[in-house]
């Protein structure tokens, strides 16, 4: 079954990678916007929250008021987004758009999160080593959260002081999200309609992947995505699948 999903994934890679399918949503977007760009399920939420007590430390991050902090672009209209303050931080899952002149992007270990990496090909491609392009491992924000934070302050134009970056930790934490959202759940609208019975802010945690993924689904991801986790930092348990399985070209 984890092979048929694993393969499910990969045929809609395909379709992604010579436009067969067209996943983006248009959105007005002005120069000075910042994206927090991810894959789902790959910690947004939490970097949202991250974020946002970095950049409104006099008042911290909600469920109530993440929407207008730090908005989701596929939950509200285009018209509303262009009314919110200047410069926007915006949440997004978008593959590679060239309007992006900031991004924050937000990697975790594809085994985890199954294949995600067609997101990050685009990205790295175009954007790798320009001022403007942050790539943040979930994993090293989860071992260590002030120093990657301090990147992305720098990247926000926020002076990143031991104390603010400190204080925008501890009030991001998995136990404060989670008491946050037993009380708001049913009025924040990522969380208004579905059951209150399974939380959306689950255990914090990285590597589940060897415990729960068959082996040969890890061995597929890892023959397709190989050279992308590789220069990631990822470490591969084939240290043959290196090179992808895609080809570059229509057939």
């Amino acid at each position: 079954m984890m092979i048929k999903r694993a393969l499910k994934h990969l045929s809609r890679v395909n379709d992604v990678l010579f436009r067969r399918t067209r996943i983006e949503r248009e959105i007005t977007v002005f120069p000075d916007d910042v994206f927090l760009t991810s894959y789902p399920r790959s910690g947004n939420t939490w970097c949202r929250f991250l974020v946002g007590n970095l950049a409104y430390p006099d008042d911290p991050m909600t469920f109530l008021n993440l929407e207008q902090r730090i908005p989701d672009m596929y939950t509200h209209s285009d018209r509303t987004m262009r009314n919110l303050p200047r410069p926007r931080i915006i949440k997004s899952h978008e593959c590679f758009d060239p309007r992006y002149k900031r991004i924050v992007y937000i990697v975790r270990d594809p085994r985890d999160v199954a294949v995600s990496n067609y997101h990050v090909s685009g990205w790295l491609a175009t954007r790798e080593g320009h001022s403007g392009f942050l790539v943040i491992r979930y994993e090293d924000l989860q071992a260590n959260p002030a120093p990657e934070l301090a990147k992305v302050a720098k990247l926000l134009g926020i002076e990143p002081t031991a104390h603010r970056l400190a204080e925008a930790v501890e009030l991001s934490s998995a136990d404060r999200m989670r008491e946050l959202e037993k009380n708001q759940a049913g009025k924040w609208v990522q969380t208004k309609y579905t059951r209150q019975d399974k939380p959306f802010v689950r255990k914090a945690s990285s590597g589940n992947w060897q415990s729960v993924l068959p082996r040969e689904s890890a061995a597929l991801i890892e023959q397709t995505w190989g050279h992308l986790m590789t220069r990631l930092g990822y470490e591969l348990t084939d240290h043959n699948a290196e090179q992808p399985m895609i080809s570059t070209a229509s057939s």
